[in-house]
């Protein structure tokens, strides 16, 4: 699918991608907002950023079991080596603990995310992509381990619940 395919707030309520589905394009279904699942078909080798960006009812990510790019971990979606968080859905409430592998939260994986409250980083993080946490306006702290070496711009942007944000240095 391209780039826009589908976005500026469709009133798609259900997603069923077709097998064959070979790329998802950035920005395909941002602000979908009635869609609240998706499972990534198998043949699917990319995804572009802010393919689901404001689907602010979706719940879950899914992905194939034999999907070789990426895979799903408590409804988020990752790379299959589980070293990216690509995205996270945005109706998704409560905390999340990153996998003990994640090292890169990708550009906007956590765009909209505003029922989000606790995050648990993985202790490998290395990288905070651009946007990353925009609008997570649940998000009241967060401490980021002592590996981070890069926080793309606007990673907090909007996030105006947050009191308090720890980073240790290296």
């Amino acid at each position: 699918l391209d780039d826009y395919a589908l976005g500026a707030g469709t009133h798609l309520s259900a997603l069923v991608l077709p097998e064959t589905l070979q790329e998802i394009g950035s920005h395909c279904f941002e602000n979908c907002r009635l869609i609240e699942s998706v499972v990534i078909p198998g043949k699917v080798s990319k995804i572009g950023i802010l393919a689901f960006g404001g689907c602010s009812s979706l719940q879950s990510i899914g992905v194939s079991g034999d999907n070789t790019e990426y895979t799903s971990d408590d409804g988020a979606l990752l790379t299959k080596d589980e070293t990216h968080i690509v995205c996270y859905p945005a109706a998704k409430s409560g905390d999340y603990t990153f996998p003990s592998t994640v090292t890169d939260v990708d550009d906007y994986a956590f765009y909209y995310c505003r029922q989000l409250e606790n995050l648990e980083a993985s202790t490998l993080l290395h990288h905070i992509g651009e946007g990353a946490f925009m609008y997570c306006s649940g998000l009241a702290e967060l401490s980021l381990p002592p590996g981070v070496v890069s926080i793309g711009g606007n990673a907090f942007a909007y996030c105006t619940g947050l009191q308090k944000l720890t980073s240790y240095p290296q």
